[in-house]
């Protein structure tokens, strides 16, 4: 069972980011225009940017708003969903069996030519406040890895067994939460068009450099293989590849402790260099791990966290930095 546990953490390691849940409460305009934004297009044009972010939702109580960082990805890089939901009401809102099955079943990625993502159905991965009761004016946010839950594939050739990571080739997709809530109403997000590109040159090297240590069995032990990821990212600091790599090797020093004597000074890298990143939370909690698990140093932590707020003001770093202040230390 132990061995199990630590497949589904290796090969889906942003299931790592379920234990650190939160809630953000942000001030966003009510999404209220009613449409139908089905897509029904097959030509480059409806995806190239020109289509129209559309604000959509018919449910009055409760409004979705979706966002990814950018609009081009290469293949097999991976791609954060950011979701919010928010009670726009004047009242409590309870919507029923509000969790992570029916957020990431309800998430719809389609290409150019009208196929559908498969939902892998295996595990909640991201970040997010799964329960049912909404209070008046909250919002829930949550990240979802598209990789570990999402491919156009059902058999990935890297991984005869499963798609993981997952692949979405070459071309144009569109993606939309759409879910029935209350009384079988729809709710519905703005939809969100991007265009997955083939890597060249570097970073055609970098993935295939990627994919070995990907492929690497276990039988020459964990710390190998956290040092092949360790290797890959100073080799490959600019990257599209490098935060995946990082978030990998994080998992495995966080759940194995292979390779623990480096991962505080990886995650001094890692956060000065992508202190936005949407896979921060690994390094700030493999620094976490280090000094307080491993060097049993509280105060040690403490002071870093402080260290962060003050370096990096604004930024996810800084904002999980001061999270954990105020849950451990009452800041």
């Amino acid at each position: 069972m132990k061995k199990l546990i630590l497949a589904i953490l290796i090969l889906h390691p942003s299931f790592l980011l379920s234990r650190w849940s939160q809630i953000a409460t942000i001030n966003t305009p009510q999404l209220n225009s009613v449409i139908d934004s089905t897509l029904d297009c097959s030509s480059e044009d409806c995806f190239s940017g020109a289509h129209p972010i559309i604000k959509a939702n018919n449910y009055n109580k409760i409004t979705a708003d979706i966002s990814i960082d950018k609009t081009e990805y290469l293949e097999r890089e991976n791609i954060v969903l950011v979701m919010k939901f928010k009670n726009t009401s004047d009242e409590e809102v309870i919507v029923k069996n509000f969790d992570g099955n029916f957020i990431h079943s309800n998430i719809v990625i389609k290409n150019s030519g009208g196929a559908q993502a498969q939902y892998g159905g295996l595990i909640f991965s991201g970040t997010g406040v799964s329960r049912d009761t909404f209070l008046i004016g909250e919002e829930k946010e949550y990240r979802i890895f598209l990789l570990d839950n999402y491919s156009m594939k059902t058999v990935d050739s890297y991984f005869p067994s499963g798609s993981v990571p997952g692949l979405f080739e070459a071309g144009y997709y569109s993606l939309q939460f759409k879910g029935t809530v209350d009384d079988n109403q729809t709710l519905e997000s703005n939809t969100i068009n991007f265009t997955v590109t083939k890597p060249d040159g570097k970073e055609r090297d970098a993935l295939s450099s990627l994919m070995k240590i990907y492929k690497m069995g276990f039988k020459d032990g964990w710390a190998n293989k956290v040092a092949k990821y360790r290797e890959f990212i100073y080799a490959n600091p600019e990257s599209a590849y490098m935060e995946q790599a990082f978030m990998n090797m994080a998992t495995l020093v966080i759940f194995t402790n292979a390779g623990y004597e480096n991962i505080f000074e990886d995650s001094k890298w890692f956060i000065d260099k992508k202190p936005n990143s949407n896979v921060i939370d690994y390094a700030i909690h493999g620094a976490e791990k280090y000094l307080e698990v491993n060097l049993n140093d509280s105060n040690q932590l403490k002071n870093y966290l402080n260290e962060i707020v003050k370096s990096y003001p604004e930024t996810r770093a800084s904002d999980l930095a001061e999270k954990i202040l105020i849950e451990k230390f009452k800041k």
